[in-house]
This record gives structure tokens, C-alpha cells and sequence, in this order.
């Protein structure tokens, strides 16, 4: 394959798993690494080449750092791998008047090799294909729902999920939030599961996926149709692939939680990104601010949340007591998810200071007068003038701004 037909098919192709990413190319590189088809040039450029020959790289960057190896999940490294491995498989039919055809299936051959590997390449397509046709049914009334465990390591004999999935009754057997059916590698139905409430296991995954999430870990990944029509795979414990609105993402939740550096307790972080997530997957839309530490930042205050009586520490108003009773003097961190996804629902932005303590709930913020983004970005950009501002819409993406700039620091999905 020509070094123009891979930049074309990654450009048509790779980016969709990499939200932000921009594809470039290079020529001049060490020699020591020639031999090398996938290689980090940076912590947030990956480099790649269909064979050892080729004498020229194709370069994916993007704002934030890929995830690293050693951390859990599944890494870019592991998606370009497979990306490439599969590309490799239809190289012979790709001037063939049907090529087109092909790449209807493409990106679910790349999740399934980047999540299962070589020997479940064509099981794990079968259940995504599967759970795709169901997305838009319905059963007795509700939407579809279903939840797939994989245990590779499971050797024991059972009902094979290609037959079984042909069935009606199929249907019903998981809910998508706390119960599944065990497939084992060899795409066989060996047995059914409850799941108790979530352990330590469960780490960044919508909050409704949480027991199936601590269950997906030690080698087990778990692939769900949730009720909006969304299609979820969790492993080590967090999300790692997601398609909605007919598109699959790869989220690196790790490197994502590292580069967004502010504020610097971790646990605040997290607190933000899983909330981000409950709210994505909730699909009610919400806007988080937080204040940073510097003089600079807090001179902004007065500016951007200029309803001071709405404050929950001191407000007077009905919605500040509320919100102070509901919170007592919890930090966001400390809050349910449940409770957090609430407040972030409420319209207007959620603002937090860099330690977790809530400024304020479903605050008005003050935009710019001939602001050409629509409300909850241009509240995001301007709240982002306390430090950070983070946009989730109601389609699920989550864009961070930072210091009142309109150019996105990061996107997930």
C-alpha cells in the first residue's frame, strides 16, 4: 500500500477513535526506529507505517497525552496496532469495486482486535452487530437493554450466542446495569450473573454501569446496550470504547484525568471527569467551573457569577438554602454520584473551588455580549475564566476550556 492510500484511509478512519486528533506525515526520522511500525514521538504524537520499509510515518497528534503504557484500560498504541492489523487483512481487496463495503464493518474489527485480541476477532463483532440491530427495538413496550460478559479464559462447554441471539427471549436475559450473560472465547453462552454493588474495582464509567464495570476486570470485559441506544465496552474496571450516534470513540479516561493537571487533587479531578461521564451518559447536558487558586483567577468571581444571593455558603435564596441542606459542608468529592449528577443537571453551571467546596449550583453566568457559541459553551468559555470550564453536552461531548479561551484544551468523545 502507498504511503497516499494509508493517509487517506487514516484520515477517513483512525480519527474518529481519537476526538481532537489532527493526521500529518513525516519523512525524516531516526534510524534506530525505522524498523518500528507504531512508535511514541511524544507523549502526545504516536507515529506509524504499514511495514518496516516504508520511508515515510504517518503522525497522529492531539492536544492531550495518549495513554501510557502500564496504565489500565485499553491505549492508543493498542488501537493503531490493531488498526494497522486490520488494514493489512483487506489490503489485497482494497481496488475492488465492493472496498467501500468493507469499511462499513472496519471499526468494530479494530475495537474487537484492540479489546479481545487475535482469538475473539469474530465473536466480539458478532455481539456488537447484534447489540447495533437491537439499539433500535423495542420489547413489550421499553427499549432494548442488554449486557455481554466475556471470561477469555473460560474453557467449559455451553449454548452457542450465535443461535441463541436469533431468539426473542434472548432479550430479556441482562438488563444492561447489573446482571449479563457469560460468553467464554469461544463465543459460547456459559452461564448468567447478578452483580453485587460495585467494589474499588470501578474506576471511570457512567455511574449506571458501575457494577458492570467492577465486574469487567482480571482479564474480563463486558460490551453493553444501554436504553438511549448507546453501545458501551468496559474493561479493567472503566470505559473504553463507546458508540453513540452511530459513531465509535476510544476513551484514554487516564492520560485524559493526568493532562487535565487542575485542580491538583486528585480526587477532585476524578470526582469531575466521573461526574462528566454520569452526565454524558444521562444526556441532560451540564456545565462545571472551577476556581483556581491564583489571585488572577479569583478576581474574576464577581465578573462571571455576578448573582452573589445564589452562593450556597452565604446565598439568601430559596435554591441556595436548598442546595446548602442538600450538600450540608460536603466537598463534591465527597457527594454521591447520584446527588453530583443531579446538581449538574440543574440548568446553568456547577462552580467549585480547587479544593472540591461548591461555590455554587445551576449559577448564571455572565457571557459576552455577541457570543457566537451556543449557551452552555459560551458558559463553559467564560466560567473557564475562574481556571477551567468544562462543557458536556446534551450529545455526550465533553469539551474543557481554560483561562477564558475559546480553543478547547481537551475533548473526550
Amino acid at each position: 500500500m502507498e504511503v497516499d492510500q494509508l493517509r487517506k484511509l487514516t484520515d477517513a478512519h483512525l480519527p474518529p477513535f481519537f476526538t481532537g486528533a489532527e493526521i500529518l506525515s513525516e519523512t525524516d526520522f531516526p534510524n534506530r526506529i525505522r524498523l518500528k511500525l507504531v512508535a511514541i514521538k511524544d507523549p502526545c504524537t504516536f507515529a506509524f507505517k504499514l511495514k518496516a520499509t516504508d520511508q515515510e510515518r504517518i503522525l497522529v497528534r492531539r492536544n492531550h497525552p495518549f495513554q501510557q503504557k502500564g496504565q489500565l484500560g485499553i491505549s492508543e498504541k493498542q488501537v493503531i496496532e490493531a488498526f494497522l492489523i486490520c488494514l493489512a487483512e483487506i489490503e489485497s481487496a482494497l481496488g475492488q469495486p465492493f472496498a467501500e463495503d468493507l469499511f462499513t464493518v472496519f471499526h468494530r474489527r479494530v475495537i474487537a482486535r484492540a479489546v479481545g485480541g487475535a482469538d475473539l476477532q469474530s465473536h466480539v463483532p458478532e455481539v456488537l452487530d447484534h447489540f447495533s440491530a437491537l439499539a433500535s427495538r423495542s420489547y413489550e413496550g421499553e427499549r432494548a437493554r442488554a449486557a455481554v460478559g466475556f471470561v477469555p479464559a473460560d474453557t467449559s462447554t455451553g449454548v452457542s450466542y450465535s443461535e441463541a441471539r436469533k431468539k426473542d427471549f434472548s432479550i430479556v436475559l441482562s438488563n444492561g446495569f447489573d446482571t449479563l450473560l457469560k460468553l467464554n472465547g469461544n463465543g459460547m453462552i456459559v452461564g448468567h450473573e447478578a452483580i453485587n454493588p460495585p467494589g474499588s474495582k470501578c474506576r471511570f464509567a457512567p455511574y449506571r454501569m458501575a457494577r458492570i464495570a467492577s465486574w469487567a476486570t482480571d482479564g474480563r470485559f463486558a460490551i453493553v446496550l444501554n436504553q438511549q441506544g448507546d453501545i458501551l465496552i468496559l474493561k479493567d474496571g472503566q470505559l473504553v470504547f463507546t458508540r453513540r450516534s452511530g459513531s465509535w470513540y476510544s476513551l484514554s479516561t487516564e492520560a485524559f484525568l493526568r493532562q487535565l493537571r487542575r485542580p491538583q487533587d486528585m480526587k477532585v479531578r476524578s470526582a469531575i471527569l466521573e461526574s462528566a461521564l454520569d452526565v454524558s451518559f444521562a444526556k441532560t447536558g451540564g456545565c462545571i467551573g472551577v476556581i483556581l487558586g491564583d489571585p488572577k483567577y479569583r478576581k474574576h468571581l464577581s465578573r462571571v457569577l455576578t448573582k452573589v444571593d445564589d452562593r450556597v455558603a452565604t446565598g439568601t435564596t430559596i435554591k441556595a438554602k436548598v442546595m446548602k441542606t442538600m450538600t450540608g459542608k460536603q466537598k463534591f468529592q465527597d457527594l454521591d454520584r447520584r446527588l453530583r449528577q443531579k446538581l449538574l443537571s440543574i440548568d446553568g453551571a456547577t462552580v467549585l473551588d480547587r479544593e472540591g467546596r461548591i461555590i455554587d449550583v445551576g449559577a448564571i453566568v455572565a457571557i459576552k455580549d455577541g457570543s457566537d457559541a451556543g449557551g452552555r459553551k459560551a458558559a463553559a468559555i467564560a466560567v473557564s475564566k475562574l481556571g477551567l470550564g468544562i462543557k458536556i453536552s446534551q450529545d455526550g461531548g465533553v469539551t474543557v476550556f481554560q483561562d477564558g479561551s475559546a480553543e478547547p484544551k481537551m475533548k473526550l468523545m
